[in-house]
């Protein structure tokens, strides 16, 4: 069928071509990563307006002020179409488990630059405790700081996503 010698061949241009691909691929410009960004962040403060989203953090800064890596898609705070904030993982909520809670209050407000301050306060059965969520302009990477009305303070960073589109493992049986 095929002799050696063309194999050979064959086999020296694609590897040829994987090794020049990435040479040839195309790199976003500055502007077209500012589009994106600027997408995202338009996207989160939808998600933020219309109280449908989920923050899965990337990172927490522990009570020693590091900060540390969570790769974890059970961890998770989001605010559903039912109206209700679910909370699942000790690094959100200091505790394991899924937890629900209503919002009593919910206040968002951007500054003159654009920088988004949001903050909820949760009333569950099993939580309570307040929410300050802040995210600046062009980034959907939103820095999370829960207090509890007992328990020590968590907080936390990661994206800012629609809830249809997050990808998170809710557990069964909430709280």
């Amino acid at each position: 069928f095929l002799n050696s010698k063309t194999m050979k061949r064959i086999a020296l241009l694609v590897l040829a071509l994987i090794i020049a691909a990435p040479v040839f691929a195309q790199k976003l410009s500055k502007a077209e990563k500012a589009a994106q960004q600027k997408a995202l962040y338009e996207t989160a403060v939808k998600c933020f307006d219309e109280k449908d989203f989920c923050i899965i953090p990337s990172s927490y800064i522990d009570s020693e002020g590091i900060d540390n890596p969570i790769t974890d898609n059970a961890t998770f705070i989001s605010m559903e179409a039912d109206g209700k904030m679910y909370l699942q993982g000790a690094t959100v909520c200091g505790k394991n488990g899924t937890y629900v809670a209503d919002v009593t209050e919910y206040t968002k407000e951007l500054d003159k630059k654009g920088n988004l301050k949001l903050r909820m306060v949760i009333n569950g059965r099993m939580i309570k405790g307040t929410f300050k969520v802040t995210m600046r302009v062009n980034t959907n990477e939103a820095n999370v700081i829960f207090t509890p009305t007992s328990g020590t303070t968590r907080k936390y960073m990661g994206p800012v996503v629609p809830v249809a589109v997050s990808g998170y493992m809710k557990r069964t049986g909430a709280l």
